[in-house]
């Protein structure tokens, strides 16, 4: 099933509701300069994306939320424009190919969150491409991989310092 067709159609819808963020930010603004907003995308639309968004678009900043999952709560929301995407577990490659089109379709270097483990591991194997079109909030891969792996985690904090509990990791099922 192409996607294409559908592509296109999220384009212009995000395109026009960007054009439209950007036109009202612009009314606010005596001297008459349009102020750009970046925009923020969003990977995934769950429970964590709709949270960006709330905490955000209030703020006048142009939210669009990427799902591949048209059920997810944050679609629905008013305080973002709901985008289908590939998704970042299942189609990585289409993903990266969709946000390196999406990118090319604003006007300022998009901001890239993502929202899951999933997305994060995404972007580290793609940060490369991505970071050429997009502003990606994201440590560099080691401590990034260090937080993902809680074995790892606990003894970067064991040698930090850090009081923790005892903790046993299990390597056996037996």
């Amino acid at each position: 099933v192409s996607r294409e067709g559908d592509d296109e159609v999220a384009f212009a819808d995000a395109q026009a509701e960007l054009a439209r963020l950007l036109a009202r930010h612009a009314a606010g603004d005596r001297s008459g300069r349009v102020l750009a907003m970046i925009p923020v995308v969003v990977l995934n639309m769950h429970y964590s994306g709709l949270g960006i968004a709330r905490s955000l678009a209030p703020h006048g900043v142009p939210v669009f939320g990427l799902s591949s999952s048209r059920g997810f709560p944050g679609n629905r929301s008013r305080y973002c424009t709901y985008v289908p995407s590939p998704d970042s577990l299942l189609e990585p490659e289409a993903l990266c190919e969709f946000l390196l089109r999406f990118a090319d379709r604003c006007a300022e270097r998009p901001i890239l969150l993502p929202t899951r483990d999933h997305d994060i591991e995404f972007l580290l194997r793609h940060r490369d491409v991505l970071e050429q079109k997009f502003r990606i909030p994201l440590a560099p891969a080691p401590v990034v991989e260090a937080a993902m792996n809680k074995d790892a985690c606990f003894e970067v904090a064991a040698r930090c310092g850090i009081s923790l509990p005892r903790t046993f990791t299990v390597r056996d099922s037996a």
